[in-house]
């Protein structure tokens, strides 16, 4: 047996990691297991530990909107002003206001959480707003004489009636 071939038998999916060897059909084969995925770190753990992803880690730097907190409603609301005016995409924003009241939650501050929280509904509204505008421009270009797929004869039949 040449050496690669040796390589290329030891070798595991993207994903999984070879604990050893095993039998299988009378052939030494890899035991490839599927590697754990990160975990939340514990009371103690150190903060650069590659097992852990909790609301405190960073998963993508670049998209970080500075200079959020929540010791106190004050910074809150001034964190929520920073987030409106982050020129952040509409999901960035929403997303980066529930870690923040994720974190204040876990901290036991209700008074920023609550801040967030009435941001996040505010939000909502938009978004509710922004998707029933789609929708009701979706339905407006419909053709009923010449309707396409299940829901676009099903809207025309309820048009019908």
């Amino acid at each position: 047996m040449k050496f690669t071939e040796i390589l290329e038998a030891t070798r595991c999916w993207d994903g999984y990691k070879r604990q050893g060897f095993k039998m299988k059909s009378g052939r030494r084969v890899p035991n490839c297991v599927k590697e754990a995925g990160r975990i939340p770190r514990k009371k103690g753990q150190p903060a650069k530990s590659k097992k852990h992803s909790d609301l405190y880690t960073d998963e993508n730097p670049k998209g970080t909107i500075k200079g959020l907190g929540f010791k106190d409603e004050t910074t809150a609301r001034s964190s929520v002003a920073k987030i409106r005016k982050s020129g952040k995409t509409h999901a960035h924003k929403i997303q980066a206001a529930v870690a923040m009241e994720q974190r204040a939650k876990a901290a036991g501050k209700a008074g920023p959480a609550a801040v967030y929280r009435k941001y996040i509904n505010a939000m909502k509204k938009k978004t509710k707003a922004k998707n029933e505008g789609w929708s009701d421009k979706y339905k407006k270009s419909i053709d009923c004489n010449n309707p396409k797929g299940f829901s676009q004869k099903a809207h025309c039949a309820g048009k019908n009636k």
